[in-house]
């Protein structure tokens, strides 16, 4: 709930407090992860996501987590092959279109953004996150008229 309503802080230490009695849990490590994140403390977040897909190499939000990480780091390569592993082990999860998306657009690849953004459409044809990319896609493919339908 502290990390819902923005209290990344507060959060970082209760969690502390349970990763201490539950070393082992990679959920804990996502959340971590992103805790760090939203604190700008990036090299902390990745080693965070690393130690989730390590303990959890089979759960797609572990690679979804580190996807994230290594994209606020600046290694987007290595972002987009997480991305993928997250999407090749829970297809149906959204979330996984949208950080593909935003990765390809910081790869300089509208194209291949616009497709993952569409892709997750097929999934939640309301996707907030999948309308965004695909506006974004859309404006550095000079296809503004159509991103700014979306925008509508």
């Amino acid at each position: 709930m502290l990390y819902d309503a923005g209290l990344y802080r507060q959060a970082g230490v209760l969690l502390q407090q349970a990763m201490a009695e539950e070393p082992a849990d990679s959920a804990n490590y996502c959340l971590l992860s992103n805790i760090e994140c939203n604190l700008n403390r990036r090299s902390e977040s990745l080693e965070a996501a690393r130690r989730a897909v390590s303990l959890s190499p089979d759960h797609f939000y572990a690679h979804l987590c580190l996807a994230n990480a290594l994209y606020v780091n600046y290694k987007r390569e290595e972002a987009l092959i997480e991305a993928k592993a997250a999407m090749s082990l829970n297809p149906q999860f959204c979330g996984c279109y949208v950080i593909a998306a935003r990765i390809s657009i910081a790869l300089s690849a509208p194209a291949v953004a616009l497709q993952y953004a569409e892709d997750g459409l097929k999934i939640d044809a309301l996707s907030v996150g999948c309308l965004s990319q695909k506006a974004i896609a859309l404006r550095a493919l000079g296809r503004a008229p159509e991103a700014e339908a979306i925008d509508k």
